[in-house]
């Protein structure tokens, strides 16, 4: 029964982890994310300067890093079962180098922050339990 609550919330996971956190520049620990450029740079930006500038000329935001520049990214993301639960799971080699190589390998771009996964829990998990339960049960 569970897994089949965890499948059907898997776009409204998905949408917590890209609207909520990544669109806003936060990776699943809270932390804000930066590039390796712009730390290096050390201008106080998240993307590099060189970066900023081919945003602005798509019109894209420059204030937080989302890895959502062409959207292909974004597409790629999917939860799925494994052995000891269930992960968000996304292609970083989307443009043949890992994406992640630009970035400190403490950000968790996958994960879920404790509040967002709060509030799946409380507002999404145990209410789809509570019915599923009462469907069972025929009550």
């Amino acid at each position: 029964m569970f897994d089949q609550i965890m499948m059907e919330l898997s776009n409204e996971i998905i949408e917590l982890n890209q609207v909520e956190q990544l669109s806003e520049g936060i990776d699943a620990l809270d932390q804000r994310i930066i590039t390796f450029s712009a730390d290096e740079q050390n201008q106080g930006n998240v993307y590099s300067i060189f970066t900023m500038q081919e945003r602005l000329i798509k019109g894209l935001q420059v204030s937080n890093v989302d890895l959502n520049y062409s959207g292909i990214f974004w597409k790629t993301f999917k939860v799925i079962k494994v052995s000891d639960g269930w992960e968000v799971q996304a292609d970083f080699n989307l443009y043949g180098d890992d994406i992640r190589e630009n970035f400190d390998t403490t950000f968790d771009f996958l994960g879920l922050t404790q509040n967002n996964l709060e509030v799946l829990v409380y507002d999404s998990v145990l209410p789809l339990l509570e019915k599923k339960i009462k469907e069972h049960l025929k009550i």
